[in-house]
């Protein structure tokens, strides 16, 4: 990678996570950045159709189905649906062998971007001394008390809280949530930071943005959530990060389609993305109530 500045992006989902991580590694080498990008193993060829530089951390979704033993729908539906799952058959089991490739990775590099999901990455960073950029993809991530995710599990929350009082009680919920998590993963995170004589941390995996943070890019649109009081002030809303390809390489709209949407005004498009059609939920009738 010669005289350039390296900098490793690492992101681990669906292509909704792959493809605004794409987007930021583009941008980041036509400024003259060497970018590394670490993601599954299945995502590689298209990062590496789309000119970049892919590694792997963790396995891909074949490999995963193949270990839990159910099919690959089931897995989705879980995933999608159960967070506890998520975090104990998937995610932890992953943060040791992750960790690994990710330092291996890092080899060079001034600066490490990752995603909320990438619990490797405050380790991989504190122990190389680099800089830590946060990277957003949802709103619900900020996990901010003035607005609270709208999900299943945040039931509890006030959704819409007018004065004091409903943002406190946002923020005791999210206190008492942070330290459930903390009890249930803290010692499996300590256990690999102490192999690298880090100190305990005290993150609450998934809601909460790493404290050793230096950046944190909320890539949404302030029009889909504006700012919000409590978001830090080291937190940037960028707008969305636009990759924009089924192969990874160069794409043109289908001639039928490009004819469909120059015939008439802009259509309205309700999308699930790669994922989450595995569990719709109301997804559906909600979409034709609302069109």
């Amino acid at each position: 990678m010669g005289s350039k500045r390296k900098i490793v992006l690492a992101t681990i989902g669906s292509l909704g996570d792959r493809h605004p991580f794409i987007a930021i590694a583009l941008a980041l080498e036509a400024r003259g950045f060497a970018v590394v990008l670490a993601v599954p193993a299945d995502h590689v060829a298209k990062v590496e159709a789309a000119g970049l530089t892919g590694i792997a951390i963790v396995g891909g979704f074949d490999a995963l189905t193949e270990t839990l033993g159910i099919p690959p729908d089931q897995v989705a539906k879980r995933i999608v649906s159960d967070q506890t799952y998520l975090m104990n058959r998937i995610l932890m089991p992953w943060l040791a062998n992750s960790t690994m490739a990710l330092e291996d990775a890092m080899e060079g590099a001034v600066a490490l971007v990752a995603s909320l999901f990438v619990f490797a990455a405050p380790i991989v960073a504190e122990t190389r001394g680099v800089p830590l950029v946060n990277v957003l993809l949802q709103p619900m991530a900020t996990f901010s008390a003035y607005a609270p995710p709208r999900t299943p599990d945040f039931a509890m929350m006030a959704h819409t809280p007018t004065g004091p009082i409903g943002r406190a009680w946002n923020r005791s919920v999210y206190r008492v949530m942070r330290g459930v998590l903390r009890h249930r993963f803290g010692r499996h995170v300590d256990t690999v930071r102490k192999t690298r004589g880090l100190p305990p941390s005290r993150q609450a995996l998934l809601l909460e943005t790493p404290a050793s943070a230096d950046l944190t890019l909320c890539c949404y649109s302030p029009a889909i959530a504006p700012r919000q009081p409590d978001l830090p002030d080291i937190a940037r809303v960028t707008g969305f990060a636009i990759f924009d390809s089924d192969t990874g390489a160069p794409e043109t709209l289908d001639p039928a389609l490009e004819a469909f949407l120059a015939a008439g005004p802009s259509p309205l498009v309700f999308t699930l993305g790669s994922f989450a059609t595995f569990a719709p939920g109301d997804f559906y009738a909600t979409a034709v109530s609302t069109a």
